[in-house]
């Protein structure tokens, strides 16, 4: 398994690149250049991202 990690976007960051961070399990932050959308941040802070 690999290490935690921060996942960094050069875009904005909507539900479904939230729901695909996630999916990874190793995810610890994620930066961004652009925004993180409203749902997006939620589905974040719930798996503790």
């Amino acid at each position: 398994m690999s290490q935690p990690h921060i996942e960094i976007k050069a875009r904005n960051v909507r539900p479904v690149d939230a729901r695909k961070i996630i999916a990874k399990g190793n995810v610890i932050a994620v930066l961004t250049t652009g925004k993180i959308s409203n749902m997006a941040r939620t589905l974040l802070d719930k798996a503790e991202i």
